[in-house]
């Protein structure tokens, strides 16, 4: 198989295109033809050598279709969707004709999506659900500040939130993108900036104020109500390695996740 692998860290030179052997079955995994797959920004990480893992082929995401699956779990010519699992980091990823991944990891969607659509799905929805359902444990009726919305992981959680019924207020340095997050169905757009929440709350009690962050931590997230939830849903910047800005999130009384 053809595959773009990982020759030593640094910027995109350090890619290159080679033929690999084609991974083997085995049971308790399924081997995927990769019809197409997302860009992560873990993976530059990974790519400069600023992770704690990173195979030889990068790609934490993919869609295609199944090969093979000894254990049953899917059938060959599955539509399937992967992500995670080690991927990239623990086991070659998604940058290549053919990935083996653990079946846990795999899911099969019915979609009429072409596969560069149904490619941007996985794993930026798969955060934006687990951020919102599990970490905020998000109910219809409540107010959602979503900030940094017009990245990937912001659309996904403003498209999940919206549906679950919440009131959504998203932020973007763009007035030309508002539309598109009231398309996405944002009940109101702001630019974004420090004292956002209060700017689009009044500083009302309850709530959750969540997001990526592209700036100082302390800056983005100046939700200072008392019964708001506050939620860091990713990075969009430079790694802080000495995790400086982190602390200084808390309020008195607020109630914060990372």
């Amino acid at each position: 198989m053809r595959a773009i692998v990982l020759n030593g860290f640094g910027g995109l030179e350090s890619l290159v295109i080679k033929e690999l052997p084609d991974p083997e079955p085995k049971a308790g995994h399924v081997l995927i033809a990769i019809k197409a797959f997302g860009i992560n920004h873990a993976e530059t990480h990974m790519r400069k050598g600023e992770w704690a893992e990173a195979a030889e082929v990068s790609g934490i995401e993919c869609v295609g279709e199944v090969v093979a699956a000894p254990g049953g779990e899917f059938h060959p010519g599955d539509k399937v969707a992967a992500f995670m699992g080690g991927m990239g980091r623990m086991i070659n990823g998604s940058y290549a004709e053919l990935t083996l991944v653990l079946a846990t990891n795999v899911m099969k969607v019915a979609t009429d999506l072409s596969w560069e659509e149904f490619a941007v799905i996985p794993e930026s929805y798969a955060t934006a659900w687990t951020c919102l359902y599990g970490n905020l444990q998000i109910e219809k009726g409540q107010t959602l500040l979503l900030r940094g919305a017009t990245s990937a992981l912001g659309q996904a959680a403003l498209n999940i939130a919206a549906n679950a019924g919440l009131d959504v207020i998203a932020t973007t340095r763009n007035k030309a993108r508002f539309e598109k997050l009231l398309g996405l169905g944002a009940k109101r757009v702001e630019i974004e900036g420090p004292g956002a929440f209060q700017a689009t709350t009044g500083g009302k009690e309850g709530g959750c104020c969540a997001g990526p962050c592209r700036q100082q931590y302390t800056s983005r997230f100046d939700c200072h109500s008392t019964s708001a939830w506050t939620y860091l849903l990713g990075r969009l910047a430079r790694w802080s390695r000495s995790g400086e800005g982190l602390q200084p999130i808390a309020t008195d009384g607020q109630r914060n996740t990372l």
